[in-house]
């Protein structure tokens, strides 16, 4: 388990991982921002909601 996951856990708070499709970067999203696109913190292009 990576560091920011252990963190998300200690805090209780439920998170998402994405894959970003322009630089293949996967990083973590609290679930409240899963249904929306958010920037990929590698290179800033938006990263869309996984469908279901």
């Amino acid at each position: 388990m990576n560091p920011i996951h252990q963190l998300a856990t200690l805090l209780g708070r439920k998170k998402r991982e994405r894959k970003c499709p322009a630089c293949g970067h996967t990083h973590v999203v609290a679930e409240r921002l899963s249904k929306v696109a958010v920037p990929c913190p590698r290179c800033a292009k938006p990263v869309p909601p996984r469908s279901t």
